[in-house]
């Protein structure tokens, strides 16, 4: 299983439910996501970032596929639209007895 992180920290944290908003927009929308999970920092200070994105993917295809598809590009340009900052962290899950 591939697991996808994405912290943004906005140029305006008044944009935070805008953000989330765009986000939920790709649940259910790509073949392969296993599950999707968006939170708002309830505590967001200057070194914190105001939303985390969590996906996790069937396989690595099902991720690759994600990276290109239409939906997730057109959340991508919205979301960066609104973002000061962004990091990702992408690692993968062994699956069991591997």
């Amino acid at each position: 299983m591939q697991v996808r992180t994405v912290l943004v920290k906005l140029t305006d944290p008044a944009d935070r439910e805008r953000c989330r908003a765009e986000m939920l927009r790709m649940d259910g929308q790509i073949d392969g996501m296993v599950d999707m999970t968006v939170r708002v920092n309830e505590d967001a200070g200057d070194y914190a970032a105001d939303i985390s994105l969590i996906t996790r993917w069937a396989d690595e295809e099902a991720y690759r596929g994600y990276e290109e598809h239409p939906v997730h590009l057109d959340v991508r340009g919205a979301v960066l639209s609104m973002a000061a900052d962004v990091l990702t962290f992408d690692y993968t899950v062994p699956s069991e007895g591997g």
